[in-house]
């Protein structure tokens, strides 16, 4: 189960990723993507952090938390 957020400016992704190592069991991998020129002028943000869960409570978990 994947679980997607948009990074703003002074988001501090070592927290978030972080916290979801700690409070998440089935954590597996997270990466950040660079969003297309267009996302990036919509969103008002360039990346985009995606972290993977092989449980779907914790990809739940991770969303009530930081979306």
């Amino acid at each position: 189960m994947k679980a997607s957020l948009n990074i703003p400016a002074g988001f501090d992704v070592d927290a978030c990723v972080n916290w979801a190592i700690d409070n998440c069991t089935s954590f597996d991998v997270y990466r950040i993507i660079e969003l297309t020129w267009e996302d990036k002028q919509v969103l008002d943000c360039w990346f985009r952090l995606e972290i993977e869960f092989k449980d779907a409570a914790d990809a739940t978990l991770f969303n009530l938390r930081w979306s």
